[in-house]
């Protein structure tokens, strides 16, 4: 009864805690200890390989060649004879050989060392059992009190192997746990950083909102922005000139490159330098002033109203001939477009210089372009939280079943139930 509620007490008793920062110290002390236990026991069983050696050493002068052999073995002597010096040769150079004293080189050698008492006597040896038995007999004790030696190593030296594979997994248990705590423990610290100076970026892109707020509701910056009504009227009125002036242009492209196409026809080059020259310049953006457009445009449609009045370029729709015979012309319909085309663009330069400046202007455009950069810092460290925060997760979801491996590594190590404690 006493028996059975010790082993009841054992069975509830509670695992053993074992702080993580000395797994490193019991691995070395358990790695020392395995390592001893093979050494001392490899050892133990190498005095007994060497006394063997030793014994059999001492046993071979005795194979001396027999005097006398029974009738009814008339070729043993010959045999005998033969067998008996290579197999005295053979085994004392066995013996002879030389035991580490490090377990796998002590293992390795023995072993060997029973390999070839083992084939000598069943070689050589085998001839001897007649006339040697006695010696025999004691050769092959020895032999066997040295395999068993070899064998109690290989238990030795396979237990100690054991052991260090259990060291083994709980060094490689151990090694991730302390790896993936380690860049947990990592990332957090990240994430913290990068939390702070998310924290920052929004902190001051306030404090940048409310100076451009503060700057936008000031008598100089209203003068800005009254400006850049202005400026955008004007732009809305320039865009509107500049199409007026590109259907009048095309139309007059059109009828210039049917004109060269007479005069090459015509063999007039003149002509058709004017032409090709008045396309070209109409064709430009942005366009010419009006005085250096009437300059190219003048001698193209007089060379036009006089290869129609020769019969050779034909004017067929009413506004080709408006164009080149009509009143105003077509250097009189582009002039005031071109005019006031360049006259808005000259505006609108002047109000551009002039809102510019204004110190309001300068300072509300470094304020939105810094807010500009804050939000694409935000924007890069949210991305960065997202992505840490996600690795975070996998770890810690990682390290539930590393630490049960620990446990468990340690637990077969000790002999017991043990827990990690962090």
């Amino acid at each position: 009864m006493f028996d059975f509620l010790k082993r009841l007490v054992k069975a509830e008793e509670a695992p053993a805690a074992l702080p993580l920062d000395e797994i490193s110290t019991l691995l070395s002390q358990e790695k020392e200890t395995a390592q001893e236990a093979m050494r001392s026991g490899v050892l133990a069983h190498r005095a007994m390989i060497l006394q063997a050696q030793q014994a059999i050493a001492a046993i071979l002068p005795a194979f001396s060649p027999p005097r006398e052999l029974p009738e009814s073995h008339p070729k043993l002597r010959s045999i005998t004879e033969h067998s008996l010096p290579l197999f005295v040769k053979a085994m004392e150079a066995a013996v002879a050989r030389p035991i580490p004293e490090d377990p796998d080189g002590c293992y390795r050698e023995g072993s060997e060392v029973l390999r070839s008492c083992l084939r000598i006597m069943k070689g050589q040896g085998r001839y001897l059992v007649t006339t040697h038995r006695q010696e025999m007999e004691q050769v092959r004790e020895e032999v066997s009190r040295m395999g068993k030696a070899v064998n109690a190593m290989t238990e030795v030296i396979a237990a100690a192997r054991r052991r260090m594979a259990e060291v083994d997994g709980v060094e490689s248990a151990f090694r991730d746990l302390a790896g993936a705590l380690a860049d947990a423990q990592k990332t957090s610290g990240r994430i913290r950083d990068l939390e702070i100076q998310a924290a920052a970026f929004a902190e001051e892109a306030g404090e940048v909102t409310r100076s451009r707020d503060l700057l936008e509701a000031g008598e100089e910056y209203r003068g800005v922005q009254d400006l850049s009504r202005r400026i955008s009227l004007r732009e809305s009125e320039r865009d509107d000139t500049l199409r007026d002036y590109q259907a009048v242009a095309a139309q007059a492209i059109h009828l210039f490159r049917k004109a060269e196409g007479s005069a090459l026809r015509a063999q007039d080059s003149t002509g058709s330098a004017l032409f090709r020259a008045a396309r070209e310049h109409l064709d430009m953006v942005p366009p010419w002033e009006a005085g250096q457009m009437r300059e190219v445009l003048a001698p193209a449609v007089q060379r036009a109203r006089d290869l129609e009045k020769a019969g050779v370029l034909a004017l067929k729709t009413g506004d080709d001939r408006a164009l080149i015979l009509g009143e105003p012309g077509l250097s009189e319909r582009i002039a005031p477009l071109l005019d006031h085309f360049h006259g808005l663009t000259r505006e609108i330069g002047e109000l551009h210089q002039t809102r510019d400046a204004i110190p309001a202007r300068a300072s509300h455009r470094a304020l939105h372009e810094r807010l500009r950069t804050l939000e694409k810092e935000r924007t890069l460290h949210e991305t960065q939280l997202g992505d840490m925060r996600a690795h975070l997760q996998d770890r810690e979801r990682d390290l539930t079943p590393l630490r049960e491996r620990l446990a468990t590594a340690l637990s077969t190590l000790r002999g017991t139930p043990t827990l990690v404690r962090e």
